[in-house]
């Protein structure tokens, strides 16, 4: 502590003599010597800057600066002659009407009727205030606020001079009871709490959009991955005919079905013409949520789309799993059809939804269940803070990325290429623009619910429930993590934008590779047939088919990587830059840009920008279609679809398959 031998009477831990001991003045230069080279000074608060106070002090060699808070401050602010209603007192807390003039330096202690008028935990700084408001020969006093708060103010308070010491606020009654400690027994130390630098959320919710985004593309071609495991299967002499096996699930000829799949035969193909209606449409319902606020309306929608999407993903195969697994092998009729209690019709929905199960009845009942709990918290205040709210919003978001990945493909890089870029360009606008011309952030404003508290925190510390101070939740169109080990809160937020658009050039590379496999064991499957050729024979080449998504062969792995790369980019420019980052800025280029490499080097690139047509080839071969049905009368042998229908076809595979097996 500094010595306190030439401290001002009136305040006896203050070291200056009275013209300076508040430090809105320079101190004079013979002053500043060693005694003050080891003192934490304690500076009251008022009349000037906290910045100017500390910078004082720092000319002063002091070690630090701890500004208390005054009584006093509260009546000598710039034009105002009584303290400020709300900024400096609340009368909620304790009022009282007094004779003015038996008031001791303008306030009343603590056994004063003020402090006693509600309770004196309500008033916690046990000082009472005039207000200037009168009643006959009485004058009001009401009950002071004493808090802590943080202390503003520009580093380079004056003439560029760099504030290096540090400082704290405490209250008035915090510095009565040092005060009360004798000079000789009283050590300090300043120690600032704790916070990470590099929060490990935010590798964690990086973590989790690298494996949203590639496990949602790899689950996009089940329907592939599984034609090429059974025709490796039959490869190998294990393969069964389809038909034999009724839980497969496919169609008259032994082909698969498209509404047994995850998107149960819903499939969209977008064109360049959806690009720009994409682009429209966002920044219609972005400006619109800007304007309009109708944060709650989308949460709703939000809520059914998603809960209808878990049904689908995790309930129903779910309790097929648990009511249906024990009955596989026992509860087959003679005409090798399953038919359970469970698998039962159960009503037909009207609107051309079709027949419901009563196993899907269960499973859409206990999705909607824990869509309307998670929704009862998503509209209430702080839901941020409930566990279970930003863990079911995780599981939410992944669902939908899994099913809109599923429904929603690429024919072709083309489009996607049209589709990112206006994506890239779009995010760009919406979070580095738009401050500019409406003095925030757009995309920043929506994605947190109208953005934080607009009131300060000491004004929010008072009356939390003021409007000003309730900042909106996050919109639920984004994954969620709380901040790990960090004291003020917060969450590390990720768009489903991020995860959906790069992931569907993801899928489509995924696809691509697939279709490739595909192809090609179909071609060889034919040529075993004919040629009557060994396992052995065919090892080789199946390993080789396997390096086309795993290796260097494919294209799927390399996109996965950029995808991991651009979003940790993303990341690494959060903290650089300390504000929200558009994603798309470093995943457009990471993922459509190595897309764009690996087709250059393999001669590719014409042909994955128009549309591959071994897409369409392996779709053709794999799944049924409904015309050929009627035509043919459902004829097809039990084999893979396409290797009956003549040499052709298998020709045209091998044709496009000569580069990966050469």
């Amino acid at each position: 502590m500094a010595p306190s031998s030439s401290a001002p009477s009136s305040s006896p831990l203050l070291t200056y003599h009275a013209a300076t001991s508040n430090y809105c003045q320079p101190p004079p230069s013979t002053d500043a010597d060693a005694d003050l080279a080891s003192a934490i000074l304690f500076v009251p608060r008022g009349n000037c800057s906290f910045a100017t106070k500390v910078l004082n002090a720092q000319r002063a060699n002091a070690q630090a600066v701890i500004i208390y808070n005054t009584i006093e401050s509260m009546y000598n602010r710039p034009n105002t002659t009584y303290p400020i209603d709300k900024l400096d007192y609340e009368c909620s807390n304790g009022e009282a009407y007094v004779d003015e003039a038996n008031l001791e330096r303008r306030f009343v202690g603590e056994e004063s009727a003020c402090v006693t008028s509600v309770s004196p935990t309500q008033c916690g700084s046990r000082k009472c205030i005039l207000t200037g408001e009168k009643l006959g020969e009485l004058s009001k006093v009401c009950c002071a606020w004493d808090l802590n708060q943080v202390m503003y103010g520009n580093p380079f308070a004056e003439h560029g001079e760099e504030v290096t010491i540090p400082s704290a606020f405490i209250t008035l009654r915090q510095f009565e009871e040092v005060a009360a400690m004798e000079s000789g027994s009283l050590s300090m130390r300043l120690e600032n709490r704790y916070r990470p630098e590099i929060n490990l959320s935010s590798f964690l919710i990086w973590l989790l959009g690298v494996a949203v985004a590639c496990g949602a593309a790899f689950i996009s071609g089940s329907e592939l991955l599984s034609g090429v495991r059974e025709l490796e299967r039959r490869r190998n002499g294990t393969w069964v005919l389809i038909g034999e096996d009724p839980r497969r699930g496919r169609g008259k000829g032994g082909k698969l079905r498209r509404e047994d799949g995850i998107a149960a035969g819903e499939s969209l193909e977008l064109t360049p013409k959806h690009a720009i209606l994409f682009l429209c449409m966002s920044s219609i319902v972005l400006f619109t949520l800007f304007f309009v606020k109708a944060y709650s309306f989308v949460t709703v929608m939000y809520a059914f789309g998603c809960s209808n999407a878990t049904a689908q993903l995790i309930f129903i195969p779910l309790y097929t799993r648990l009511l249906n697994g024990n009955n596989n092998n026992n509860n087959n009729n003679s005409n090798g059809q399953e038919d359970t209690y469970w698998d039962e019709i159960l009503c037909t929905l009207p609107m051309d939804i079709g027949p419901c199960s009563r196993l899907e009845a269960i499973g859409f009942l206990t999705s909607y269940a824990v869509g309307g709990v998670w929704l009862i918290i998503a509209l209430g205040d702080d839901a941020a803070n409930y566990t279970v709210y930003w863990i079911v919003q995780d599981v939410f978001g992944a669902s939908m990325c899994v099913l809109f990945l599923s429904v929603v493909k690429l024919p072709s890089v083309r489009v996607a290429g049209y589709l990112l870029i206006a994506a890239f360009f779009y995010d760009i606008f919406f979070v580095f623009v738009t401050p500019y011309i409406f003095s925030k952030s757009i995309m920043i404003d929506v994605a947190t619910g109208g953005g934080g508290p607009t009131l300060d925190e000491l004004t929010c510390e008072k009356y939390p429930d003021t409007d000003g101070c309730k900042g909106g939740n996050a919109l639920p169109m984004l994954f969620a993590l709380p901040r790990i080990g960090d004291y003020q809160g917060g969450m590390s937020l990720l768009g489903l934008g991020d995860i959906v658009l790069p992931g569907l050039l993801l899928s489509f590379a995924f696809r691509l590779d697939l279709s490739k496999i595909f192809v090609g064991l179909t071609a060889d499957v034919a040529s075993d047939d004919e040629k009557g050729e060994t396992e052995d024979t065919t090892r080789g080449a199946r390993k080789s088919t396997n390096i086309c998504v795993c290796g260097g062969k494919g294209y799927f792995l390399f996109v996965c990587i950029g995808y991991a790369v651009g979003l940790m980019c993303a990341n690494i420019a959060v903290y650089w830059m300390q504000m929200g980052q558009p994603a798309l800025l470093y995943l457009v280029p990471c993922t459509l840009g190595v897309m764009m490499v690996l087709g250059k080097r393999r001669n590719e690139w014409a042909e994955i920008w128009r549309g591959p047509k071994v897409i369409d080839m392996a779709d053709k071969m794999l799944f049924e279609e409904e015309e050929e049905d009627e035509e043919e009368g459902g004829e097809g042998g039990g084999k893979m679809g396409g290797v009956d229908d003549g040499h052709t076809q298998v020709e045209m595979a091998s044709i496009s398959v000569e580069d990966e097996f050469v």
